[in-house]
């Protein structure tokens, strides 16, 4: 991991530790799209509750393993974060460990040697 990441240098904000971070999992599982997330993010705003950051959660792309969003779900994902920090949301994306065969960055994974492999 070293050779891709370096170590945290600085502690996550205080926001971080003192008001919930809501994540789309709790109401949408693997149903989120671009229309829900806003009106969640509207919901948390109209009833003033406090927010460290805002997670979106699982299958914002189309495979695991994608880089872009999933333009059916989430047909414009620049105006949608703008409109999010415009109303003073910070925004963190679920990442996952693992990624589709059928995914377009599998080969690359595999030509690069960064996948873990059983002995």
């Amino acid at each position: 991991v070293r050779r891709y990441f370096n170590k945290p240098n600085k502690v996550p904000s205080e926001g971080t530790f003192r008001h919930p971070i809501w994540s789309t999992w709790a109401l949408h599982r693997t149903e989120v799209n671009q229309e829900k997330l806003l009106k969640y993010a509207a919901d948390i705003k109209k009833h003033k509750f406090n927010c460290s950051h805002l997670e979106l959660d699982d299958k914002y792309t189309s495979r695991y393993g994608e880089f872009e969003f999933d333009l059916e779900k989430f047909p414009n994902a620049t105006a949608m974060f703008q409109q999010l920090k415009a109303d003073g949301f910070l925004v963190t994306l679920w990442t996952h460990p693992f990624i589709n065969y059928n995914s377009s960055n599998f080969g690359v994974g595999v030509e690069r040697g960064l996948f873990v492999r059983e002995p």
